[in-house]
């Protein structure tokens, strides 16, 4: 499925407050729209920073690039900005919903489902991306309840979900987790995290034949816990 490509719209931001539209038609050009958005101090980091939500629609991964300005709306005319600065490009995250059922019948089953934006094949091979529940339970040596160390990986306890993506580019993950023990038996999380796969080298050595050395790899495009 080839990744769905569209332009960046002034609709597709998502605003905290309704902007001056005013203000922003008369500086309107063909390929110019500026959004003015309140900035915030962080004074661990020493930096300002402001949020933007952008609605990426059916993209996968899209790759968007900042022009920075000074806003002032309250100005003379055709002083509101002052010079552009560029920001470095940066891939925005698909979103991802996550739904974990518990089966009233059964207190050792669970229905784990993923669902948002994604690939049909990619580079690596003619498949999507792979979602995989494991399940772990807490450490007794660990004391402290908020500690992430605390929690060791189940043995032989990870489970693929089955996907299906429709014509939208919608994938569906869902799949059922069987749990070693009953849930409140003793504590139990589930970690899931989503790979997505590409081409890689098997071997750096530069004489051997590149082409009979591609294989699939995969990274982690998306990982959630779920305290059971």
């Amino acid at each position: 499925k080839k990744l769905n490509e569209k332009p960046l719209n002034l609709k597709d931001i998502k605003f905290v407050e309704k902007p001056n539209y005013s203000i922003i038609a008369k500086m309107m050009k063909p390929t110019l729209a500026v959004v003015g958005h309140d900035v915030m101090y962080d004074a661990d980091r020493q930096l300002w920073f402001s949020d933007i939500e952008i609605d990426t629609g059916t993209s996968y991964f899209p790759f968007v690039r900042l022009a920075l300005v000074r806003f002032q709306p309250n100005s003379v005319e055709d002083a509101f900005i002052s010079r552009v600065v560029l920001a470095d490009f940066a891939q925005l995250t698909p979103d991802r919903n996550l739904a974990v059922i518990f089966d009233p019948a059964n207190p050792k089953l669970i229905v784990v489902a993923v669902s948002g934006i994604t690939y049909t094949n990619s580079s690596a091979e003619q498949r999507g991306s792979q979602v995989e529940v494991s399940i772990e339970t807490r450490r007794p040596d660990v004391m402290d309840p908020a500690e992430d160390l605390g929690w060791a990986q189940v043995p032989d306890a990870t489970f693929e979900l089955t996907a299906l993506v429709n014509e939208q580019g919608i994938g569906v993950w869902t799949g059922i987790v069987t749990l070693p023990e009953p849930r409140g038996s003793r504590p139990f999380r589930i970690v899931v995290k989503e790979f997505e796969r590409f081409a890689s080298d098997k071997d750096e050595n530069p004489m051997v034949n590149r082409a009979k050395q591609i294989k699939g790899d995969r990274r982690v495009v998306y990982a959630e816990t779920v305290e059971i």
